[in-house]
């Protein structure tokens, strides 16, 4: 699971890693696949292997909704259709509240013009980590299947992660993650965010906003989906919310994810992005360069997965 940071001196990276392999990891990882292949399943191993897992660390409820995620997430709505032109007489969309919080308790933020289909998306995604050279920590693209360790039972402190997100037009994104043990959380749109969606096309989005994440000590393979869609996503939101209401028990988990539940859909291929800057724990802003992932038709939705292997 991914968890904040904790801010302060005493939490930055001190541990030296070789200027190599920042120079290695400078391209995002690519998801291999070919169109009309992976890019319409999942890899069915991998996502019965999660499930699996899940039902033996967690109660059947938990994991039934998990399965519903899932099955969203692969599911390819044949009657889907580009949006609509916008009527220009209509009223502007209020942002739906991040998921897991009370509607009842946020205020409504201002209310947003519905996304356009201007064509198809592209969404950037790069996973970060620090490395340390010369004694600063420098964000880095990983790429999938990379291993990032922890901090728990070792002399050296563990691996910082961010993830950075930008979509070339305003769109509904969902990130959702999900650890070695089964259990999902959503990352966007989310309770502590000051963003809603629809987000805005072009606008440099990280995750978290303000802080680093670290790793706990379940270990195994992680992953994280990203959605992006012209329309909002009820059927997501609905089935994100029933997991963010779920409590993990505090008993441990006895299984582990070893492979990744690879999930892609619309995306008719990848390519370096433009070069984002992101400020390292120290708040020194860097340049990296994000995997810039492309939709096949206008209108239609991008799914993506994106994975790392925790040690």
């Amino acid at each position: 699971m991914l968890r904040p940071h904790p801010t302060g001196p005493s939490a930055r990276r001190t541990r030296a890693t070789p200027l190599g392999l920042a120079i290695l990891a400078t391209l995002a990882g690519v998801l291999t696949a070919c169109a009309g292949g992976l890019g319409e399943i999942a890899i069915d191993a991998g996502r019965k292997f999660l499930l699996g897992t899940a039902s033996q660390n967690y109660q059947a409820d938990y994991s039934n909704n998990l399965e519903k995620l899932l099955d969203v997430l692969v599911k390819k709505d044949a009657n889907q259709q580009p949006p609509p032109p916008p009527d220009p007489n209509a009223p502007p969309v209020t942002p739906p509240p991040p998921i897991g919080t009370d509607p009842a308790a946020v205020a409504p933020p201002p209310p947003m013009p519905l996304p356009v289909a201007t064509g198809p998306l592209q969404v950037e995604v790069a996973l970060l980590r620090e490395v340390v050279v010369d004694g600063r920590p420098i964000p880095v693209p990983i790429e999938d299947g990379e291993i990032l360790r922890d901090g728990f039972g070792r002399d050296e402190p563990g691996d910082n992660l961010r993830i950075s997100v930008r979509s070339n037009a305003p769109c509904f994104l969902y990130v959702i993650s999900i650890d070695a043990t089964g259990w999902a959380q959503p990352l966007f749109p989310g309770p502590n965010s000051s963003v809603s969606n629809p987000i805005e096309g072009g606008r440099v989005l990280l995750l978290p906003e303000t802080q680093w994440l670290y790793l706990d000590a379940y270990r195994g393979v992680e992953t994280l989906y990203f959605v992006a869609s012209y329309q909002r996503r009820d059927d997501l939101e609905q089935v994100l919310t029933q997991l963010a209401a779920k409590t993990r028990p505090e008993t441990d988990p006895v299984a582990r994810v070893d492979r990744p539940a690879q999930i892609a859909r619309g995306f008719a291929g990848t390519r370096p992005g433009a070069s984002t800057l992101v400020p390292s724990s120290t708040g020194e802003p860097h340049p990296v360069i994000p995997q810039s992932f492309m939709s096949q038709v206008s209108g239609a939705d991008l799914v993506i997965t994106r994975w790392f292997r925790h040690e």
